[in-house]
């Protein structure tokens, strides 16, 4: 908590402190918890809860107090946590989705004891199949997340590497290592956090990126994003040393080219890429001497999907 309180919030702050950062980071937790989180019908749901908790009589004010007790945590929680850090990650969400879905529950049960007295029997099947979408829907947002990880990118990329990257090879990579495959065993690899662009002088044979993390190195000072959100402190830091770099190895401009890129392809399910989940794409590069006969990639453009993530990142979740 004092990591994300002090040294992990100043580094990753995305929101800027007035009230276009303020109105602005609500709007983007609002959005992940209503698409990502509960569903559009469930956080509706849960908003219409609150609403009738405060505007129904009650005997006293303790007994109202007491009916929104989980209300009370959700706002001390956004604006005593998620306003502090500034940050609209998913993660941090969570608990704020927990609380408010009691008050979806107390919604629903309210409205389906009025149905049941007032409606007549083949309204009320109208509406007893609309609580049931917004109560299955929660649960499709559910199934996706295990869609997402039973198709994940990774799986594809362990099993080519297992049979192309030979025994002995080096291999080089510049994010956390959750964000990407299983290394080959025969295969030794290891992690750059630091003087990125001097890879001639460890000349590894592969590198592999992940669309999940290789854009914090692309981003320029300059990039117009929506009024209230900034680009974080780090992501600066890392550009400065290495956007030369990454913009040299996407344009074939190094020693390295593209041999496969693994797109992430999730059909039928919600997919959560944008969330960093699961990645959208990976993509590995190979060393080619300048006598190789070796074929690359030509018909897949990295700077192309460079473009799509970053326009992606740029958009409704924060960088």
């Amino acid at each position: 908590m004092a990591f994300l309180l002090g040294e992990g919030s100043i580094r990753s702050i995305s929101f800027s402190g007035d009230i276009y950062g303020v109105t602005a980071l609500f709007a983007q937790t609002s959005f992940q918890m209503m698409m990502y989180g509960m569903g559009a019908p469930f956080f509706l749901a849960g908003i219409a809860g609150v609403a009738l908790l405060m505007v129904k009589k009650r005997h006293c004010r303790a007994e109202r107090a007491l009916a929104l007790i989980f209300f009370l945590a959700l706002i001390s929680y956004y604006l005593f946590f998620v306003q502090i850090v500034r940050q609209a990650v998913y993660r941090f969400n969570l608990p704020m989705t927990v609380f408010l879905s009691v008050y979806a529950g107390y919604c629903i049960d309210f409205l389906m004891g009025k149905f049941e007295e007032r409606w007549k029997p083949r309204y009320r099947a109208i509406v007893y199949l609309i609580f049931l979408f917004m109560a299955l829907h929660p649960l499709y947002l559910t199934a996706s997340i295990n869609a997402n990880f039973l198709m994940d990118v990774r799986y594809r990329v362990e099993e080519w590497m297992s049979g192309h990257v030979p025994r002995g090879s080096v291999i080089e990579y510049y994010s956390y290592p959750h964000y990407l495959p299983r290394f080959p065993s025969h295969a030794r690899s290891y992690r750059v956090k630091i003087g990125l662009p001097n890879v001639e002088d460890r000349r590894p044979d592969y590198i592999v990126l992940t669309s999940s993390y290789y854009y914090r190195f692309l981003w320029n000072e300059d990039i117009k994003l929506p009024k209230g959100m900034v680009i974080p402190e780090r992501f600066i830091r890392l550009a400065r040393e290495s956007r030369f770099y990454f913009m040299s190895l996407f344009e074939n401009k190094t020693a390295y080219r593209p041999v496969r890129v693994f797109m992430n392809e999730i059909p039928f399910f919600s997919d959560l890429t944008l969330l960093r989940i699961i990645p959208h794409h990976i993509i590995v590069f190979k060393r080619m001497p300048d006598d190789s006969s070796e074929s690359w990639i030509r018909g897949i453009d990295p700077l192309k999907l460079f473009k799509i993530n970053m326009k992606n990142h740029s958009k409704k979740i924060t960088p």
